[in-house]
This record gives structure tokens, C-alpha cells and sequence, in this order.
């Protein structure tokens, strides 16, 4: 009689722990579900010149200067446009590939009267941060990244002088670091916001034809090096979830 008092009485008792365990857990699940395994992001940002420069073949160095219509501050602004795609290979690791346009706008991106365009095409290593707050309805992932790929420089304007000129741009170093984070407000759609430095060695094959004289063109080597923060946010959609995660 007391044995099956006894047994009656554990059975309760891991009956009890068993339903709490599983509402606690369920509890986690329901305030920071997992994000997708894969995801589509799209971003707009604005980057911050710290320098910009451009080395010719005598060694000879030019950096930006201001239009006399433009602030200062203003001239190391540029708009930056990116789509990209995010795979968790594990809980705490993932894989990215990412593609941004960079815009020279007047002052920032002009160097010896040209304007530059930036376009890289970055693979994005991702390391997840902890974080133990919970927020309810929605998940959050702290990152931190080190984008590395190539990238291309374009004119977006030539230098106005008497010569004809052609920027044939060569593929070029795009590398940096970024910390960044991830909202989720539903199972398939977030918001995402990241702060990058890059660092890009770039280099391109100018030619300039003489209009008075086509036959005497020259060709030239020039390199930029530019290094440039980078403030984004933008939308995340998630495309699949691995089977048994939560929804």
C-alpha cells in the first residue's frame, strides 16, 4: 500500500515537472523563436569617407576636394544601396553573400575632377552574439561579420578637360569588419540594422585621347584606396526553416 502510495505520489510529481519544463519551454520558444535559416535582405545606407584617395604612376597622390557649393561634412557622405542573402550553417555561425552599390556623389567620390562609383560583391562570415533578452513575439540576433570580397570602381563622371578619357576598372580588394543586429517581428519578415568599416584597394587602366591629337593617347595605372564606414538598415525576409525549429 505504501509502495503504490509512494509510486502514485513520484508519478505526480514528474508529471508536474514535466509540464513545466514544457511550458517553460515553449515560453522561450514563443519570446525569441530562431530566425530562418535563410534570408534575402535588402538595405540602403549612408557611408562616411574617413579617407579617399588616388595614387598616380609618378607617385604623385590627390585626395577629394569640396565643391565651393557643398559643406565639408557633407563631401565625405555617400549613399549605398545593398542586397544580399544569409544562410545559418550553425546556431551560432552563418555565411552571407552580399552585393553594394557605394554612389560618389559631388565632393566625396571626385578626384581630379572625376567621380567615382563603387560596386563590391562581399562573402560575409557571421558569428552570433549572445543575448538573453527576450522580447516577446519577435527574435533578435546579434552579429558580428567580417565581409571580404571584390570589388570594381566606375565613373560616374570624367574629368572635363580637353581629352577623351576611359576608366577601365580592374577588380579590386573590398575587406572590413561589421557589427550588426537582427529584429524579427514574425517568422518570416524582420528588420535589420549594421555598422561596417571597409577598406578597398582599387585600381583601374585610364586611357586619355588628346581630341587636338587621337594618335598620341596614353594609358595609365591609377590606384584608390578608400576606407569608409558604412551605417545600414533594412528589410529581412526569411525564405526556408529547417524542419522542427520553431515557428
Amino acid at each position: 500500500m505504501r509502495a503504490s502510495r509512494r509510486l502514485s505520489i513520484t508519478m505526480i510529481c514528474l508529471g508536474t515537472l514535466a509540464a513545466s519544463s514544457g511550458a517553460i519551454a515553449q515560453e522561450v520558444a514563443e519570446a525569441s523563436p530562431l530566425p530562418p535559416r535563410l534570408r534575402l535582405h535588402v538595405e540602403g545606407g549612408l557611408g562616411v569617407y574617413l579617407s579617399n584617395s588616388m595614387q598616380m604612376p609618378d607617385g604623385s597622390r590627390a585626395s577629394p576636394s569640396c565643391s565651393p557649393q557643398l559643406i565639408t561634412a557633407f563631401c565625405r557622405i555617400a549613399p549605398a544601396l545593398g542586397l544580399g542573402m544569409d544562410w545559418s550553417l550553425l546556431p551560432l555561425f552563418g555565411l552571407g553573400l552580399r552585393g553594394r552599390w557605394v554612389h560618389g556623389i559631388p565632393g566625396n567620390g571626385s578626384i581630379f575632377g572625376r567621380r567615382l562609383d563603387v560596386v563590391e560583391v562581399l562573402l560575409v562570415p557571421q558569428v552570433t552574439l549572445p543575448w538573453k533578452k527576450r522580447i516577446p513575439r519577435s527574435g533578435a540576433r546579434p552579429y558580428v561579420a567580417v565581409p571580404v570580397g571584390l570589388a570594381w570602381s566606375f565613373e560616374s563622371r570624367t574629368w572635363e578637360r580637353a581629352v577623351q578619357e576611359d576608366w577601365n576598372a580592374r577588380p579590386g580588394l573590398s575587406a572590413g569588419a561589421a557589427l550588426g543586429l537582427e529584429l524579427f517581428g514574425g517568422t518570416s519578415w524582420g528588420a535589420l540594422i549594421e555598422l561596417d568599416y571597409q577598406a578597398r584597394f582599387l585600381s583601374a587602366d585610364v586611357v586619355s585621347i588628346p581630341l587636338a591629337e587621337p594618335a598620341s593617347q596614353t594609358t595609365e595605372r591609377v590606384a584608390v584606396v578608400q576606407h569608409q564606414l558604412v551605417f545600414s538598415v533594412g528589410l529581412l525576409f526569411g525564405l526556408h526553416r529547417a524542419a522542427g525549429e520553431s515557428e
